[in-house]
């Protein structure tokens, strides 16, 4: 399930080149997904975080697009530490995976103004989002989305030149429990409300 959804939202799936463009007599850019991409380009690149994947060692993972592979960034990684690093979010530690997108910012400086180009890469990473959660849904998994971290701990951890390279979105999913609230959370609230019961006696 983990490969359907990484290669169905970020794989190459029509090939590695435009080859519609070089049959039209046309200097082929980039290439496809499944998501529409400014320019073709495909600023946005996946970072598989693994945590309870079966047959797959828990860390962080660079997905290859073209070859459909993974090249391992670290394995100092657990559910605790993604839980601290996505402000304090601590259910996403029981995450069976999550995705990382980060935006290449220098692939699309040759072809947008400088401000252009972020509003591309957040068009790009919203596409992706969308196409992710219809992905997940389709293989019979819960998914789960959020733009609020610690970027720039992040980006140490996914070893990325910031400058050139940035996360902007995280895309957990897994076969959850039904609700969206964190465990510690609903019996943090079934002991205050024991107490107010009993204030009120």
């Amino acid at each position: 399930m983990v490969a359907n959804s990484l290669y169905w939202t970020f794989g190459a799936v029509h090939g590695d080149t435009r080859q519609d463009m070089q049959e039209a007599g046309l200097l082929p850019v980039g290439y496809r997904r499944t998501s529409p991409s400014g320019g073709s380009l495909q600023p946005s690149a996946a970072y598989l975080v693994a945590l309870n994947v079966e047959g797959l060692t828990a860390g962080i993972y660079h997905y290859r697009a073209f070859s459909h592979q993974l090249t391992l960034v670290t394995h100092d990684v657990n559910g605790e530490t993604i839980g601290r690093l996505l402000c304090a979010k601590m259910f996403a530690r029981d995450l069976a995976f999550g995705v990382f997108v980060t935006s290449c910012f220098d692939k699309m400086w040759g072809k947008y103004p400088h401000s252009r180009a972020y509003r591309v890469a957040l068009l790009d990473v919203g596409c992706l989002a969308q196409t992710f959660q219809l992905v997940t849904t389709g293989l019979g998994m819960d998914s789960w989305l959020t733009g609020y971290f610690l970027d720039r701990e992040i980006n140490k951890l996914l070893a990325v030149d910031e400058m050139r390279e940035s996360v902007l979105f995280f895309l957990g999913a897994g076969i959850g429990n039904g609700t969206p609230f964190a465990p510690e959370a609903l019996r943090a609230l079934d002991r205050i409300r024991e107490r107010q019961r009993g204030s009120a006696e």
